[in-house]
Parts: C-alpha cells; structure tokens; sequence
C-alpha cells in the first residue's frame, strides 16, 4: 500500500488524504492467491485519530471501513475544480487567459468554443499524470484560452485506463470581459491643495472613488508616500478611505493604485500640503459706519469690552460676514480682540469713539 498526502492539512475543520491502493486483481497470479484472499485483500479498515491545537486527542479511533472492487475502471474522469472560477471576470483589453483544471485521476483534457465529442475537440490541455503530480485538488491540467468575445468554452477529459473512459457531457466553462477599463475617477485631497489647521498633528482623510472595470468600480486601493504600497482600511468597493491622525506640516506626494477582480490597473496620485496655523488674526483697519466696524485679515470672531482685563467669553460678540464685524456705537474706549476658527487669538486693540457734532 502506498501514501500520498494531497497537502498539509493540519489544525483545519477539514482533512484529506488521498491514499492509492493497487487492485487486488494484480496480485491474484503474482502471489497464486485464493479468491477468498483476494476478497479479504480489498477490504480495508483505517482508524483515524485527532488532536485539538491544545493537545487533546481523541481517546478512540474513528473507524473507516472500505472495500476495493475488483474489476476494471468504468468511471469517466471528473472536473474537481477550475481556476480562474466558471463565470470569472477577465482584463478589458486582454486576449489571453491562463486556465487550470483538476482532475480526480490521471486523464487527458481537450477544450472547444463548441460543444462537441472528446476526439472532435481542436485545443488540448497539459495535463500531469504522474502520483507525485497530485495535488489537493487532484492532477492538474494547464492551457491558455483565446478570448474574444464570446468567451464560452466546452471541455471534456478522458482518463488513462486501458478502457479509456471518456465524458459524456461536457464540462461548461466561461469567462466575462470587463465592461470598461478600471478608472479613478476623484482623489481627495485635490491636486495642489493647502490644508490648514491649528494644531499639530492634526487627521486628514485620504480618499479615491472608482469606477468602470469589471464590477462597477469595485476594486482594492493602495496608496504609497514612497516608502511602498500600503492598502486602504476601507476599499473592496468603489469608495476607498483612509484616515491618517498623525498628519504634521510639510508637502505631500501621493501615489495611488488601484487593481479589479479582473487585474484591471488603475493609477493616479495627488500632492498637497499641510500648514499650520499658529498666529491670531489682525485687525486692518477701524472707522465708523452705523456702528463700530472692523476689518480683519482673515476671516475670525470678533468680540470687545470697555476693560483692558475683560474675559472673552464675557466680551461682546460683534456681527459681521467673518471679515467685516460691527459693534454698538458708544463715545467710550474700545478694547476689541478677535480669534480665528482654530481658537488662535489675536491682541487686544484699544480704540476710543469721539463725536465730531
């Protein structure tokens, strides 16, 4: 009897290994054995044990009792698994597809864009037929389709025995051109854009919107600074993020890549810079319009008092458009301070009102 794992299969939910016995028929003239012998010959017991990943093992064995039938091999081979999968996506422009299959025993496959007999079909497979080509899926059997646009194929395997048992049906296989080429279509920041903020460091988000390609946009993105490519926390869609909450001042270069189902490539990349905003706004310029009225630098909150010392949430909060702001009018001196949208503050400006009537 001999062995052969089909692959490591330890600590998984499901286990298999595949286990070739010759048939007790070949060993009936070598070994001049009875029929009864034979028939004791092909009934075979095994006894599976397992251990959980803490040790624990099974204090009796799990009997699996077989039977090998004597006689030819009457079965027709049989498609365990394809990759790509059947109804997979493929690249917009491209013209050519690698495609494997696996077979559960040492066969010869053909493929057809019709469905046709074994010994009709125009286009073969390479398949591997030798035990230590077994893999966990089965043999493997390799060729490369031509896509057009129809891209519906036939395939049909016949196995190696001396009865040549071939599929009667053929195996339908099909692959769909991506609709588009994959495109990106906004990057945020924009291009060339100044962030500002006032305080260091501050959290931005880095964001790409996809579409086109084999899913409507559906991709996965990755962004890279130039230290390499690193995925977004949130892609696998057409919507990519990705939030950065350790952001200091400087210029950034960005460079963006995205990639479909189907492998179709779409690239872009961004550069903006963060500046920090630490001074307070200035007051330009002050005079009388219906009102005390000031003219800031930038656009702020202002606020004024008739003490030097007066708290700002106490202040008198002037109205305005956040450039022009203005205040009762009162033949008193002014103290008037204003604070940006960050919190920065800037001096106090003294202003005394005078009546020239």
């Amino acid at each position: 009897m001999e062995e052969y794992f089909g692959g490591s299969n330890l600590f998984l939910i499901n286990h298999t290994n595949i286990i070739f016995m010759p048939s007790p028929e070949a060993f009936k003239h070598q070994y001049n054995l009875t029929d009864e012998q034979i028939k004791a010959l092909g009934e075979v017991d095994f006894y599976v044990k397992c251990k959980s990943v803490k040790g624990v093992v099974n204090s009796a064995s799990y009997t699996i009792r077989s039977c090998v039938k004597p006689g030819a091999d009457l079965t027709a081979p049989r498609i365990e698994k394809t990759s790509p999968n059947d109804g997979a996506y493929v690249g917009y422009n491209q013209t050519k597809q690698d495609v494997n299959i696996w077979i559960n025993e040492p066969a010869n496959c053909k493929y057809s864009i019709e469905d046709k007999d074994y010994s009709l079909m125009e286009n073969s497979f390479n398949c591997q037929q030798d035990l230590e080509d077994y893999g966990l899926y089965g043999w493997p059997c390799g060729a490369t389709f031509t896509l057009d646009t129809n891209n519906e194929f036939y395939i049909r395997c016949q196995d190696i025995s001396d009865n040549q048992n071939t599929m009667a049906q053929s195996y339908a296989y099909s692959l769909e051109k991506s609709s588009s080429n994959l495109k990106i279509d906004e990057v945020w920041p924009i291009n060339g854009d100044e962030i500002f903020s006032g305080v260091e460091p501050m959290t931005i988000e880095l964001q790409v919107r996809t579409s086109g390609g084999a899913e409507q946009g559906k991709a996965i993105c990755y962004y890279n600074f130039g230290s390499g490519e690193i995925a977004f926390y949130e892609t696998d869609s057409n919507y990519h993020n990705q939030v950065f909450s350790q952001i200091t001042s400087g210029l950034y270069n960005v460079d963006i890549r995205c990639e479909d189902v189907a492998g179709n490539p779409a690239e872009s990349s961004t550069s903006f810079r963060i500046r920090v905003d630490s001074l307070g706004p200035k007051i330009i310029r002050m005079y009388y319009d219906a009102g005390m009225k000031v003219i800031t630098n930038e656009q702020a909150e202002c606020r004024y008092g008739f003490k030097k010392n007066f708290k700002w949430d106490d202040a008198e909060i002037m109205s305005g458009d956040r450039i022009e702001h203005t205040g009762d009018w009162q033949l008193r001196t002014y103290y008037i301070q204003c604070a940006d949208e960050y919190g920065n503050k800037g001096g106090k400006i003294k202003v005394r009102a005078y009546s020239l009537v």
